[in-house]
């Protein structure tokens, strides 16, 4: 190819090509530590407790109905056969409050860290047995009735529930008794045909990074207050009230049966134990997450995606020194810098697991900088080319981390910093001669550094 501009240009795009790789092997680096990590948080939450929900206190009567079932034979004759189907009436309380403190307390695997919760949680819970009265009949036989209570995981319990009904000490034992549940525990209790109950349950309750509650009163109240200052509330119904700050959050949900027709799912996933009634039961959760307000490698990650961008513009500042001022550049001092640029990436990464995001991002592009400046300046033949590069490639990380800090506003800055890095281009070149430079001649002589 006898054009040395065309040349040119077609050996930077093969080198910003060519880079694609490291980066992408950064990219692989960084799903593998975050993969590392999410696999040491399902060990500790299988070797502890991990996310967890709390469903109720619901009241279950179980009970025996004789059915009997009428059949005629081929000559019409009618027999009649017996048989027993096992049941369960379940009462959801008319009111249900739950009031409970979260306490974070972070575990460490090696570099990798999980947030663990302490909870203690106080519910209160009122029933009325008027309002949906136990069946009755001589082909009725009831059993012992309970209160049962779901609980994600059962690991998580610190110490058996304590309670009272009616006045009446609880005592707990493992199984909620009610399949809807799945998990659990329950306590019987002594009820009267019709009335009222009151129910009053402590629950110390471990687990890891989530706390979902199922509403299932009436009228359902749940408050909770935690030392962590960083919650993401999460569920089919977000609090009516937060209060989020340095030393933690507090929020308030409320919800009805009129919002979630909760009654009616539970009732189906009982009585016809219809697993996709039982699915949409489980569905009606509210609660908080506990999160990192910065992702390592998520951010890590984003800051990737504007890799091709930075080792793109590093090489135009350089081919505009080499056509502006007549310098001849090395297709492998290209390279160099490239690989500057992609090692700065990795430093982030590496340094982030173990100081703040921020400090580590600091230490790699000033690291990255310095070292630009030291070798552009041989590269560019002048000490405060050098320096304006570097200082160029400063502007660029600290934007890069103003797109990283402001998520909702990432696609807007990134669109300015194109625009504007288009508008130097097109303002410094608007007098050049294009077609002069694409000439083979002695005075372009700088254009055929990429031969080496």
């Amino acid at each position: 190819m006898k054009n040395p501009l065309t040349r040119k240009i077609l050996m930077i795009l093969g080198l910003t090509l060519l880079l694609c790789i490291p980066l992408r092997m950064v990219g692989v680096t960084v799903w593998e530590r975050s993969s590392a990590r999410e696999a040491v948080k399902a060990d500790i939450a299988n070797s502890m407790a991990g996310a967890q929900w709390v469903g109720g206190p619901v009241l279950v009567l179980p009970y025996r109905e004789r059915v009997f079932t009428r059949t005629r034979d081929k000559d019409g004759q009618e027999s009649v056969t017996v048989s027993w189907a096992d049941r369960l009436k379940v009462w959801l309380p008319t009111t249900l409050e739950i009031r409970g403190d979260l306490a974070n307390k972070p575990r460490y695997r090696g570099i990798y860290e999980a947030q663990l919760y302490q909870s203690r949680l106080k519910m209160h819970a009122a029933f009325d047995l008027e309002k949906q009265p136990a069946p009755e009949g001589e082909n009725i036989f009831w059993g012992r009735p309970y209160l049962a209570l779901g609980i994600g995981d059962v690991r998580g319990i610190s110490e058996m529930p304590r309670g009272a009904f009616n006045g009446d000490a609880l005592v707990f034992e493992a199984n909620p008794g009610l399949d809807a549940f799945g998990s659990g525990v329950h306590a019987p209790v002594t009820i009267a045909q019709g009335g009222h109950a009151e129910v009053a349950v402590d629950l110390e309750l471990k687990g890891m990074e989530k706390l979902d509650f199922l509403p299932l009163g009436g009228s359902s109240t749940i408050i909770l207050g935690s030392n962590w200052p960083h919650p993401s509330f999460q569920g089919r119904y977000l609090p009516d009230h937060s209060d989020i700050g340095k030393d933690g959050f507090s929020a308030k949900w409320r919800t009805t049966f009129l919002a979630t027709n909760i009654e009616g799912q539970l009732q189906d996933c009982v009585q016809s134990r219809n697993e996709a009634g039982c699915n949409a039961l489980r569905q009606n959760v509210m609660g908080v997450k506990l999160i990192k307000p910065v992702d390592v490698y998520l951010q890590s990650e984003r800051a990737l995606k504007y890799g091709f961008l930075f080792v793109g513009l590093a090489f135009v500042v350089f081919f505009f020194f080499e056509i502006l001022k007549s310098l001849r550049i090395h297709p492998m001092q290209y390279l160099l810098v490239g690989l500057a640029l992609t090692v700065f990436f990795l430093l982030v990464v590496a340094l982030a697991e173990h100081v703040k995001f921020g400090v580590a991002y600091a230490i790699a592009a000033g690291g990255c900088s310095t070292l630009l400046a030291f070798y552009v300046s041989f590269v560019l033949k002048s000490f405060w080319r050098g320096m304006g590069f570097a200082s160029l490639m400063g502007v660029l990380f600290g934007v890069l981390y103003g797109l990283l800090q402001s998520e909702d506003y990432a696609l807007l800055m990134g669109s300015l910093l194109l625009f504007g890095v288009l508008a130097i281009v097109m303002i410094l070149t608007r007098r050049l001669d294009w077609f002069s430079l694409g000439e083979a001649t002695p005075s372009q002589g700088a254009l055929q550094g990429g031969k080496g």
